[in-house]
């Protein structure tokens, strides 16, 4: 007995149903992804140094240099950082506006140093890094803070 032919009626229904399947095992796993995605990440888009219980290893810096070091310091790092810009330095202040583009460039977040005496001689330093839109931002703004304070420290000569 022959094997029945296949038409090409039931050739695209095979077809069909074969691209159905890849589809919805794509669709899966963006649905998983996105479930471990919100495990992973806390669903915030502002943290700041101290203050966002979801990070508590993210603490102000404190340096044994002046306030003055430093500030200059904080500006420096901002500028030798890729993604970093400085929009606004406060030296009176003790404040340092910037902005840190994501990788794809599409989101831009604000990062805000804050340079702060602390009474014998040395400084505090509070960053706070926050999305300008969405709800989550997928640990990105914990990680411009880390990758200013390490700035910070190799422009301070600390380890």
């Amino acid at each position: 007995m022959r094997p029945k032919r296949k038409t090409p009626k039931s050739r695209a229904i095979a077809a069909f149903l074969t691209l159905a399947r890849v589809l919805g095992a794509i669709l899966a796993v963006l649905i998983v992804a996105t479930f471990v995605s919100f495990a992973v990440w806390p669903p915030i888009n502002d943290v700041e140094t101290g203050s966002t219980p979801e990070y508590p290893d993210l603490q102000p810096r404190a340096y044994r240099f002046s306030a003055d070091r430093v500030f200059s310091a904080a500006e420096e790092s901002v500028e030798a950082l890729e993604r970093f810009s400085v929009v606004s330095a406060d030296e009176e202040a003790g404040i340092v506006l910037a902005t840190a583009d994501t990788r794809s460039g599409r989101f831009t977040d604000d990062v805000n140093v804050r340079v702060e005496p602390n009474g014998d001689g040395g400084a505090v330093v509070f960053i706070r890094s926050s999305s300008r839109i969405g709800r989550g931002d997928f640990g990105q703004n914990a990680r411009n803070i880390e990758a200013l304070q390490l700035e910070m420290d190799l422009n301070l000569g600390v380890e």
